[in-house]
């Protein structure tokens, strides 16, 4: 039996009056369920490999610069027994 599973993390914030910054940050995983209790699982986290969260803010002659490293996009695989 195969099983897949997809979710998203949404962020929207506001980094100024009406000025609104958005980050999608998607993950898949695939699950194979074996005869005898076996199970292979692969899983891909941020799909969009997005590195970093980051924004610029000008006002006047003052400028306001922010940078977040995200986690790189990464892949998993997993053999698990259940009895």
């Amino acid at each position: 039996m195969w099983s897949l599973r997809l979710t998203a993390e949404h962020y929207s914030n506001e980094i100024a009056d009406g000025l609104r910054k958005q980050l999608l940050l998607a993950d898949a995983e695939l699950t194979c369920s074996l005869k005898g209790g076996w199970e292979v699982n692969v899983s891909a986290r941020n799909l969009f490999n997005r590195r970093t969260y980051a924004y610029t803010l000008y006002d006047g002659l003052a400028t306001f610069r922010k940078s977040y490293l995200l986690r790189p996009r990464n892949l998993t695989v997993g053999l698990f027994f259940h009895f």
